[in-house]
């Protein structure tokens, strides 16, 4: 963090860069072994809500840093040979990372969960095999599958809103900004009402109607910006906010299975497996709207997500299905699929 906040004082992009790339390097231990401690540290019926409590912080940390970067784009607080924008950038910086650091030392150590598994040192290869190797489990597969769509969709969804908001509608910054914010405000809502609706053993039956409900949003804000209406941004915030909040209500129950699915010697492998589609995911999407970007307006591309998301849907409602009859023939005592 040192390194980025130089980085950002001088403009130095190849500092920058090398605090991205370690911060995405320590994510790969990090990750598995946050999402590994949430079902050892509470029980499983707690999971879900462990994990929109999470969800619920991180998205508020994440809405604190939009408005500090706000703040920071703002260049005329006071003139100075730095702007105050790139102090603020990197006094943030250091001031997150000492308090990552303090907050370490309070985490509990757990019981220690014998495996002999050596360092992957394969890295994106193992990944892909443990990711391969989820044909043999469906309703993990399916719920690995699902992560990786979410970030896939959501990803796009955010992309379409900054370039709908400021290319096409010509809103100000601070005004797309918030139609962001009201779909992340949805995402907690939905995490709330996921860990009340949901459970790590019956979590299945949300997925297809919280896709298409992401998709008849997305669809509906598409319509809104392609016309000329009255209270038009506030349309586009409430349909944004609904998508949000079935997004929530889509995610929440694949990580907590995700969590509590595998043998415990098997976790951090599972969710490394997870995290590595996800973030595949998430490359792909920005391809993806590279390409639909360059040839349709972003009301058009909203038009076109949300009609995936219906789609995909179906999809996931067969998934289900599938994954409840292989539960129940495993309870039953029959072989596996």
């Amino acid at each position: 963090m040192v390194m980025g906040a130089y980085g950002v004082l001088t403009l130095n992009w190849s500092w920058i860069l090398a605090m991205v790339a370690l911060m995405g390097l320590q994510s790969t231990f990090f990750g598995p072994a946050l999402n590994g401690a949430i079902p050892e540290l509470y029980p499983s019926w707690y999971v879900t809500r462990a994990n929109a409590v999470l969800k619920l912080v991180t998205t508020l940390a994440i809405l604190l840093g939009m408005a500090i970067a706000g703040i920071a784009l703002d260049q005329h607080w006071f003139e100075t040979e730095i702007p105050f924008g790139r102090v603020l950038v990197a006094m943030v910086v250091l001031v997150v990372a000492v308090m990552g650091v303090v907050a370490s030392f309070g985490i509990k150590q757990t019981y220690h969960i014998p495996c002999k598994t050596s360092i992957p040192w394969s890295g994106p290869i193992a990944s892909l095999r443990d990711s391969v190797n989820l044909r043999h489990d469906p309703p993990l597969l399916l719920a690995v599958l699902g992560d990786t769509f979410f970030y896939f969709f959501s990803l796009i969804a955010v992309m379409l809103i900054n370039t709908m908001g400021i290319s096409e509608l010509n809103m100000s910054t601070t005004a797309t900004s918030l139609l962001a914010v009201a779909l992340m405000v949805g995402v907690c809502l939905g995490a709330l009402i996921a860990a009340r609706i949901t459970t790590p053993q019956r979590w299945s039956h949300v997925l297809g109607p919280a896709s298409f409900g992401m998709g008849i949003c997305l669809c509906l804000a598409g319509v809104i910006a392609n016309q000329d209406i009255s209270l038009q941004w506030v349309l586009l915030l409430l349909s944004l906010s609904c998508a949000g909040v079935c997004g929530g209500i889509f995610l929440i129950p694949f990580t907590a299975f995700i969590q509590v699915r595998p043998a415990e010697s098997e976790k951090g492998k599972i969710i490394a497996a997870a995290n590595f589609c996800a973030f595949s995911g998430m490359l792909i999407a920005g391809q993806v709207f590279t390409l639909f970007d360059a040839a349709f307006v972003p009301s058009s591309n909203m038009v076109f997500l949300g009609a995936l998301g219906i789609v995909v849907s179906f999809f996931f409602s067969v998934g289900a299905r599938v994954a409840r009859r292989y539960e129940s023939r495993i309870d039953s005592g029959g072989e596996a699929i």
